[in-house]
């Protein structure tokens, strides 16, 4: 719970930072001047309060449901593979002029807590926990794919679609998918270093006393 306050506090302070002291959102010309760091910044402001109250919202659901179910070290490594992806994806797509927003962030999040899930070892419920992160990929899957396929692709950037649509935010799909990629390396990876860790820790324990 802790982690979803501290995004929640996290996203309306940069917000008021970005509106009242300093633009923090992604824009090509000034990035392409030396403001490197609006490729991470872009995506703790939004536009406007509305949109970042319900991605704030979005994060504090996720992270309920999966309490219990995903380590919390998983969630933040996906997380960060989240903003990671999306970071690469505006740097390198010249159409993309302009960006906000967590969404694609917490796209990283939500793949990779599926990912881990899916991989998760131990007894009691691993069974449910791997159906219960297939279901998450496929339905991250159907969304991107349904994306895809309906063109809206928000090719001058931003984010939004859906209820942001409502508040006449624009949307960078992309984003989206590289979020959600960006989660998965970084979940595998994540789960990875971890089994290492702890086999390390294991044969340690084990080892003969000299």
């Amino acid at each position: 719970m802790a982690f979803s306050v501290g995004f929640v506090l996290w996203t309306f302070t940069a917000q008021v930072w970005s509106d009242h002291i300093a633009n923090l959102q992604f824009d090509r010309a000034r990035y392409e001047a030396g403001a490197v760091w609006t490729l991470l910044s872009a995506q703790w402001v939004h536009f406007g309060v509305a949109h970042a109250a319900l991605n704030a919202a979005t994060m504090v659901l996720v992270v309920l449901a999966l309490q219990g179910w995903v380590p919390l070290r998983l969630q933040g490594a996906a997380l960060a593979g989240g903003y990671a992806g999306v970071a690469l994806v505006i740097a390198l797509d010249p159409h993309c002029m302009y960006y906000a927003g967590a969404s694609g962030a917490l796209h990283g999040l939500w793949s990779g807590s599926a990912v881990g899930l899916v991989l998760k070892r131990g007894q009691g419920r691993r069974g449910a926990s791997v159906w219960m992160g297939a279901a998450m990929l496929l339905a991250l899957a159907f969304k991107l794919w349904w994306q895809a396929w309906g063109g809206i692709h928000g090719s001058i950037g931003g984010e939004g679609g859906g209820l942001h649509l409502l508040m006449g935010v624009p949307t960078y799909y992309p984003a989206h998918m590289a979020g959600a990629i960006g989660g998965v390396v970084f979940a595998v990876l994540a789960v990875a270093v971890l089994r290492r860790a702890t086999h390390q820790g294991l044969a340690a324990s084990q080892a003969p006393a000299r």
